[in-house]
């Protein structure tokens, strides 16, 4: 599910189920605080590659004894997500090049399970209850929703959630708050495969006039409105084409010296690179470029598309790190992000690295790119190809861990355990809103051994390495003599 705070990723429920919950207010366009029962903490998960080939869903229609209502039929919710021509299969299918397709386990049309009416009511949103009712029903019924790459949990809509759509990020259960438009579905099976939110930057300068990008920018959570993990139902950007494994190797090139470079789309498939991208200087991240043209259904836009005659420019970190990108405005003057694009005979520079991009041309899905890379000589004669580069592999899997002893009616120790790869960083413990704890660091892990008041049902911890949230979490305070232990991975600190 998408819990969202405003800058925090991924959740965790208490318990057995131990969610990580991205909730998502499409309409509203911004992240919301999580649903009661589920915690927020700051996402240091790493994204993988999507496996190519079918990919089994189970959807479960949900309705409630407060709330029984049936906004669809068995039938309108199969050809929303695996049949109709505009599905999320089909858009899937689409934005991966055929990579990716869904499928059922009984059926190859789709299964489609409910409607169940479960007991647990709808004054407060709490979707692990439900999940947990709803899983029971369908046991009941004889069906069994293990073995599910993706379960979809759809139900009319309760007002007492104020997200559209919520998801696993990464992960299994995503859960469809009274729709089963393709916007929502695709974006919260975003989620389930690992991308983050497409969001977009408002920058000013030290005068306070708008610019592209400056020291001083907000982030528009949804902002970028030509990525489905942003406010759209159009493709993918590159960067996250490239992450999710739709492009091949030779479709990725890092820019490492000043040159003039040949970007071809990224909505078709191409021979060419599609993925470009500048680093930063000496910043973990880069300028990812990115050309669109018209295809298919759901890049089916006019030529005329701002995507299409000029290129976007995101800012995001090296692949494989489950980072949102950042749409930059190079038309900062207008108060839209729908003119964001870097037009022909535009330059975009980066006041703090130095480093800058111009568009010299484009035609027939294939732009000429002018990169500046300070510090460097120009390449001669003019380069059509960036130096290829792969993929960073997938990062050894670290663990942090947390976890809640009860001693007595009113005492707790809590034990809190975070990976370091460099001793020299610090690492803090926030707890209950209190003064940071300095944690104990001894080769590769940082520890902190602490005896806690238990006032409330649940104990918030905050965890920060270097100044940077690493692990936050809510541990559900437990009965005498036991303890509440919550582990989370993460990519290396």
């Amino acid at each position: 599910m998408c819990t969202l705070i405003a800058g925090l990723l991924g959740a965790w429920a208490p318990g057995a189920m131990a969610h990580g919950l991205h909730a998502d207010a499409l309409n509203s366009r911004q992240m919301l605080l999580a649903p009661s029962g589920i915690q927020a903490t700051a996402s240091a998960a790493t994204s993988q590659m999507v496996a190519r080939g079918p990919r089994t869903v189970a959807v479960i229609m949900v309705n409630f004894a407060s709330l029984p209502a049936t906004p669809w039929t068995a039938d309108d919710a199969r050809v929303a997500v695996f049949t109709g021509a505009a599905s999320l299969n089909a858009f899937e299918q689409e934005q991966s090049f055929g990579a990716v397709t869904l499928t059922g386990r009984l059926r190859g049309d789709g299964d489609v399970f409910g409607w169940y009416t479960i007991a647990q009511g709808t004054a407060t949103c709490d979707p692990d209850a439900w999940m947990v009712g709803a899983n029971a029903a369908a046991g009941a019924a004889g069906v069994d929703l293990t073995g599910y790459q993706h379960r979809i949990y759809v139900f009319p809509r309760v007002a007492a959630c104020a997200w559209s759509g919520a998801a696993d990020m990464p992960g299994t259960d995503s859960f469809v708050n009274g729709s089963l438009a393709v916007r929502v579905l695709a974006h919260e099976l975003g989620h389930n495969l690992g991308a983050e939110h497409a969001s977009a930057l408002r920058c000013v300068d030290a005068a306070g006039v708008s610019v592209s990008f400056s020291t001083s920018c907000v982030q528009s959570e949804y902002g970028d409105p030509y990525d489905i993990m942003g406010t759209s139902d159009r493709h993918y950007a590159a960067f996250r084409k490239g992450e999710a494994g739709f492009l091949t190797a030779s479709g990725l090139a890092t820019v490492v010296q000043t040159g003039t470079y040949r970007l071809a789309s990224s909505s078709v498939v191409t021979g060419g690179v599609v993925s470009l991208r500048v680093q930063r200087g000496e910043a973990p991240d880069y300028w990812y470029m990115d050309l669109r043209s018209p295809a298919g259904l759901f890049e089916n836009v006019a030529a005329t598309d701002p995507t299409v005659t000029g290129i976007t420019i995101r800012l995001a970190g090296d692949y494989r790190t489950a980072t949102r990108t950042r749409l930059i405005d190079a038309a900062p003057e207008t108060a839209s992000f729908a003119d964001a694009p870097l037009r022909v005979g535009e330059t975009f520079a980066d006041p703090t690295s130095g480093v800058s991009i111009a568009v010299e041309s484009v035609a027939l899905g294939a732009a000429s790119v002018r990169v500046t890379v300070p510090g460097t000589v120009p390449l001669t004669p003019t380069s059509i190809a960036a130096a290829a580069v792969a993929i960073p592999s997938q990062p050894d899997e670290l663990t942090a861990s947390a976890s809640l002893q009860r001693v007595s009616a009113r005492r707790g120790i809590l034990r809190v355990t975070v990976p370091m790869a460099d001793p020299s960083l610090r690492c803090s413990v926030r707890v209950a809103g209190g003064r940071p704890i300095q944690c104990r660091v001894a080769g590769t892990r940082a520890t902190m051994i602490r005896s806690v008041v238990l006032n409330h049902q649940a104990v918030p911890v905050q965890v920060r390495v270097d100044g940077h949230v690493v692990l936050s979490v809510r541990l559900q305070v437990p009965r005498n003599g036991q303890m509440t232990r919550l582990v989370k991975t993460l990519s290396r600190i």
